[in-house]
C-alpha cells in the first residue's frame, strides 16, 4: 500500500503503511529500520506476484501451440 491509502490503517488491522518522514524533519533510527522491513516485504510479494503471473501467461502460451511464437 502506498501513501494514497492513509485511513486504511486505522480501519485493519492488517494494513501496514511506511513512516513518512516529516516537513523539515528526519525519521528517527527505528522509523527508518520499520520502512525498510516493510520495503523488504513489499519487494517479496511484488516479486512472488510477478512470478506467478509470469507461470499464468507461460500456461497460456502451452495452452495454445498454434500462436505465432
Amino acid at each position: 500500500m502506498d501513501l494514497g491509502f492513509e485511513g486504511l490503517e486505522q480501519k485493519y488491522d492488517n494494513i501496514h503503511l511506511p513512516h513518512r518522514k516529516p516537513r523539515g524533519g528526519e525519521l528517527s533510527e527505528t522509523q527508518k529500520q520499520d520502512k525498510c522491513l516493510l520495503n523488504q516485504s513489499c519487494v517479496l510479494c511484488k516479486n512472488a506476484f510477478a512470478l506467478c503471473q509470469a507461470l499464468q501467461r507461460r500456461q497460456g502460451d502451452l495452452a495454445q501451440p498454434n500462436r505465432g511464437l
